[in-house]
């Protein structure tokens, strides 16, 4: 199997686009653990614009993929290519599942320092609620 050029191509750019969320969400990060959430709603409206954005990417690798080599995941198509494309392919998968397996533990990460955070919130408020005779909470459930 040869696996198109212009395939290669959309992998590089599928990495590249990757490659900026971990930038954007290194960037939330940062937000939240400065506690700026006026600056947060600007990163999160990014990120649902980069979400609908790596949708379409998605839709794009299936389309291309399934041309070529019908009902073959891309771990598959990468691991039984001969010849020159084969190291380029492999880098460019490994990159991208990189990048997806970062995404992934930063993502868990921010909404762990959230959740914390509103917690303690809540507890500020309680106190404050218990104080007035008043307690409420804001946080009912665990993300």
């Amino acid at each position: 199997m040869i696996m198109p050029k212009d395939y290669l191509n959309f992998l590089e750019e599928y990495c590249d686009f990757y490659d900026g969320l971990v930038l954007l969400e290194e960037e939330k990060m940062k937000v939240i653990a400065e506690n700026k959430p006026f600056l947060l709603e600007k990163i999160i409206k990014k990120e649902e614009a980069a979400v609908m954005k790596a949708q379409g990417l998605e839709n794009k690798r299936q389309e291309m993929q399934e041309t070529w080599a019908p009902g073959k995941t891309l771990r598959e198509i990468v691991d039984s290519l001969p010849g020159e494309d084969a190291p380029r392919a492999r880098q460019l998968r490994d990159r991208l599942g990189g990048a997806v397996e970062t995404l992934r533990v930063m993502n868990q990460t921010s909404a762990d320092v959230v959740v914390r955070r509103l917690k303690q919130i809540e507890g500020v408020i309680r106190e404050l609620g218990e104080q007035s005779g008043q307690g409420r909470s804001l946080v009912n459930r665990s993300v």
